[in-house]
């Protein structure tokens, strides 16, 4: 249906509103290219690589790059654009390294779902757009399209969909390639969040652990410490000692022995646990038990854990 509407437009100079005319979207993305030059200190940057599905967003920023020449904000646009698609669903890269001007559609199947446009409507103008720049295409697999997702996390601590794992392989790809330099000033643009599209990733990375909703818990499945950092100078830095106690006050006496100080730090003068302390025996509260006169057995678990404001 596209298809045969931008044939109709094209033939008889009417404009498709679905999509060569829908200015929302087009001033819309236009911003892109404002914030960027904004951020840059009223420059444009050497390079761009943007990721392409209708292939409208590159040639969008493309033209707002040159927007804003026009108003005097910037002296001269030196941009090269870089489309970037995965190889499942990519008849604009693959027509720009044939050297055609033209595109081919295909049937996707990638993993880059917001991508999978196989008979992109703004093809023709995304390959005339990266042509004017000297920019380049590239394209990468949905392997590479995962690995990409997981350097740009690990690197930048941002979890971005698939179509930033595709940004961010054909950014490496091109790098490697000699096709962007090292030293230039390089922007790769990130346009979703990758909670999106969770399932592209569930197999290439760790499953999450379940916790019971406590420190207690949290500090035992992580095998952290059971005396607070603020405690530690006391014990030499240790997070875990060992103690003989029949309750909960003999612990507190018997550490106190071994590691003076710790009680004054735990009590009040009058004997009675400061109010922001919280005693655990196995993961129970000793509020909830017979607080300091909580009986212990041999192997139980007792974490003292600083208490935590709400509000």
């Amino acid at each position: 249906m596209n298809r045969l509407c931008s044939e109709i437009a094209g033939e008889h100079g009417w404009g498709f509103v679905n999509i060569n005319i829908r200015p929302y979207y087009a001033e819309g993305s236009k911003t892109l290219a404002y914030e960027t030059v904004e951020q840059l200190g009223w420059k444009t940057p050497d390079q761009v690589v943007i990721p392409m599905a209708s292939g409208s967003l590159l040639t969008k920023i493309w033209k707002g790059l040159h927007e804003m020449k026009y108003v005097g904000l910037i002296d001269d646009v030196h941009t090269k654009l870089n489309g970037a698609q995965a190889e499942g669903c990519s008849p604009i890269s693959t027509a720009f390294k044939a050297g055609r001007d033209f595109f081919k559609p295909v049937k996707p199947k990638t993993i880059a779902k917001s991508l999978a446009i196989g008979n992109p409507a703004d093809g023709y103008y995304a390959l005339k757009a990266t042509a004017e720049s000297k920019g380049a295409m590239e394209m990468v697999t949905d392997e590479e399209v995962v690995d990409g997702i997981k350097l740009l996390a690990q690197t930048e601590g941002i979890f971005a969909e698939t179509a930033g794992g595709v940004t961010i392989g054909v950014l490496k790809k091109l790098v490697k390639q000699g096709v962007i330099k090292k030293n230039e000033v390089t922007v790769a643009y990130i346009t979703g969040n990758g909670l999106k599209t969770q399932e592209a990733v569930i197999d290439a990375v760790g499953r999450p652990t379940r916790i019971q909703p406590s420190l207690v818990a949290f500090e035992k499945t992580f095998k952290l410490g059971k005396i607070p950092t603020p405690l530690r100078p006391l014990t030499k830095n240790q997070g875990e000692v060992e103690t003989t106690a029949g309750s909960i006050t003999n612990m507190i006496e018997s550490l106190n022995s071994a590691h003076p100080g710790i009680k004054d730090r735990l009590c009040d003068e009058s004997g009675e646990l400061r109010r922001f302390v919280n005693i655990y025996v196995n993961e129970e509260d000793i509020r909830f038990l017979k607080g300091k006169e909580t009986m212990l057995k041999d192997g139980d678990e007792v974490s003292i854990v600083p208490a935590i404001a709400g509000g």
